[in-house]
C-alpha cells in the first residue's frame, strides 16, 4: 500500500491541462481564465466628478466667494466650454469635469440664487474628482490563471471585452458498478441498494468546475463493463465506484486492463472508502475507487458497528487536503497567486 499523499502525487502526475476556448462574458463566471485580459481603454477615460455640486477653480474658492453659473455637465453630457475666472458649472456625479476647473464644491456647501452661487466653505482639500485612469489605464492587465469571480466579470466588461479565453471544463465520466445497485427513485429488490455515491461526486465535481456525466450502472460482468467503458469515450477523467477489490465479482481492473488502461498504483493506506487503483490511457485517465458498500451505501440505521473516533486535527487536515486536491486536479489554475486590490487585481504595465 502507498500513502494518501503518494496516491495524490500519482494522480496529479496523470493530469494534463485541458484545451482553451472563447467564452461569452455572460457565461464566464466560475470559469478559469486562461490568458491575461488587457484593458482596451482607460477607466475612467476623463476626470469625472464624484459628487453633485459645482465645478470651479480652487484658487478662487474662498469663503463667501461668488461665481456665475455658465452651464451644466451630467453623466453622458459634458459641458462644451471652458470655466473662466469667477465662473462655475453645475455638475453631477459621473460627468466629465470641464476644462478650467480643478475641484467640485458639493451642493450642500453652496447657496444659489438664480445663476449666482455663494460658497459657504473655503475648504477645498478634497477635489471630489476621480482622475482619468483611477481604475486602470490602457494596456493594464488582469492576471491569469484565475477562477473568475463576479467582480472579475465586471472588471473584464469595463476593460471592453465581450468574451474571454478560458480553459474548457474537464469532462468526468462517473461509473457505478455492481449487480446490487439501482438508481435513485427505483425500488430495490431483495439484496439491492441505491447508488448514491455517484450523485454526490457529480455535485462535488461540478462545484469545482467540471462537467460530470453519470453513466448507466455497470453490472458485474465483462460485457456490461465493456459497454459502459465504451460510453466514456471523450472523457478527460473516468471515476469508477466499486469492483476494484479482490473478490470473484470485482473485475473492473481486468476489464480496464484489457481495454488498454495501464495501472499507475494499487491500494492506498486509508479507511473507509479505500482508494484502490489509478489507471491511465493515452487519452483518458481512470481513477478507480473501492467503496466499502455496507458502510457507505446502505441506510444509516443498518450500521450496527461503532465507528472509530478520528482525531479532529487529523480529520481537518485530511479534509483540507482532499478539497485542495480535487480542486487542483480539475482546475490546476486555481493554484495561482491572487493580488487583491480595490479595483480588482489589475497589473500595471512597466516600462
Amino acid at each position: 500500500m502507498i500513502s494518501v499523499e503518494d496516491a495524490l502525487d500519482h494522480l496529479f502526475a496523470l493530469a494534463r491541462p485541458v484545451a482553451t476556448e472563447l467564452c461569452p462574458l455572460t457565461e464566464a463566471a466560475g470559469r478559469v481564465l486562461a490568458a491575461p485580459i488587457t484593458a482596451k481603454l482607460t477607466q475612467p477615460p476623463f476626470p469625472a466628478s464624484s459628487m453633485d455640486g459645482y465645478a470651479l477653480n480652487s484658487v478662487e474658492a474662498d469663503m463667501h466667494a461668488q461665481f456665475v453659473v455658465i452651464g451644466e455637465a451630467a453623466a453622458g453630457h459634458g459641458f462644451d466650454g471652458r470655466v473662466g475666472a469667477g465662473q462655475a458649472v453645475r455638475i453631477f456625479t459621473g460627468a466629465p469635469v470641464p476644462e478650467g476647473a480643478d475641484c467640485v464644491v458639493i451642493q450642500e456647501e453652496v447657496e444659489r440664487r438664480g445663476k449666482l452661487i455663494t460658497l459657504l466653505t473655503e475648504d477645498t482639500s478634497k477635489s471630489n474628482i476621480r482622475p482619468a485612469g483611477q481604475d486602470f489605464s490602457l494596456g493594464d492587465q488582469m492576471k491569469a490563471p484565475r477562477v473568475l469571480t463576479p467582480s472579475d466579470i465586471a472588471l473584464a466588461a469595463s476593460m471592453n471585452h465581450a468574451e474571454l479565453c478560458v480553459y474548457k471544463r474537464p469532462v468526468v465520466a462517473l461509473v457505478s458498478t455492481g449487480d446490487e445497485l439501482v438508481q435513485p427513485g427505483e425500488t430495490p429488490a431483495d439484496g439491492q441498494i441505491i447508488a448514491s455515491n455517484t450523485y454526490g461526486l457529480k455535485a462535488l465535481l461540478e462545484a469545482h468546475g467540471a462537467e460530470a456525466r453519470i453513466l448507466p450502472i455497470a453490472r458485474d460482468n465483462r460485457s456490461s463493463l465493456e459497454t459502459v467503458f465504451s460510453l466514456c469515450e471523450g472523457a478527460d477523467l473516468i471515476v469508477t465506484i466499486g469492483g476494484a477489490s479482490v473478490g470473484d465479482h470485482d473485475i473492473v481492473a481486468d476489464v480496464a486492463e484489457s481495454m488498454g488502461l495501464d495501472q499507475s498504483f494499487y491500494k492506498v493506506a486509508m479507511r473507509q472508502g479505500k482508494q484502490r487503483r489509478g489507471d491511465v490511457t493515452r487519452r483518458t485517465a481512470a481513477h478507480t475507487t473501492q467503496r466499502a458498500r455496507a458502510a457507505t451505501e446502505r441506510p444509516t440505521h443498518a450500521r450496527r458497528r461503532r465507528r472509530r473516533s478520528v482525531d479532529t486535527t487529523t480529520r481537518s487536515r485530511l479534509g483540507a487536503r482532499s478539497a485542495s486536491s480535487v480542486s487542483a486536479l480539475i482546475e490546476p489554475s486555481r493554484r495561482c497567486d491572487k493580488e487583491h486590490t480595490r479595483r480588482g487585481d489589475v497589473t500595471r504595465r512597466t516600462a
